[in-house]
């Protein structure tokens, strides 16, 4: 309040005004990321169940036959699953990969701020940003088991 009526002040903010409006912000952009993840995810997993029920569909001769020789529903769904499982590692090092090049660009654009402004806070770190990649596979590999393992019992009506 001094400061405001000093001559030649044009306006007095004061830091607490700012740290509510960060966090205001950081709230809803974690509430809309994490809401946006677990959409992809579903859809991942439906995207993932159709194109192992399409791949049955196309082998269903040789699923019939193979359950005509006496094969368990396990021996014919473990080799769709691991073909989800597959699918869905390669979608997850592909996210890796993105996350990767989203990262290096945010480093780099927040390098060119001054060191004292504390904006340099706000890069990542490796350690957090590998455990996220760990993560995306695992989550990526396990979405592809499920899927297909899902797909898989719908077909062979279990």
């Amino acid at each position: 309040q001094d400061f405001r009526s000093l001559p030649g002040v044009e306006a007095v903010a004061l830091a607490e005004d700012e740290f509510e409006i960060i966090a205001k912000l950081s709230g809803f952009i974690r509430t809309v990321t994490i809401t946006m993840s677990l959409v992809l995810l579903l859809v991942a997993v439906g995207l993932i169940w159709n194109t192992i029920r399409t791949a049955m569909f196309a082998r269903r001769r040789e699923i019939e036959v193979m359950k005509l020789v006496g094969a368990t529903n396990w021996f014919i769904r473990v080799p769709f699953m691991l073909e989800g499982l597959l699918q869905g590692l390669i979608g997850g090092a592909l996210a890796c990969g993105g996350l990767w090049g989203l990262n290096q660009a945010w480093s780099s654009g927040v390098a060119g701020f001054k060191p004292g402004t504390g904006i340099s806070a706000l890069v990542v770190p490796d350690g957090y940003l590998y455990g996220v990649m760990g993560l995306l596979l695992g989550v990526g590999m396990i979405a592809g088991a499920i899927g297909s393992a899902i797909a898989a019992s719908r077909f062979l009506d279990v």
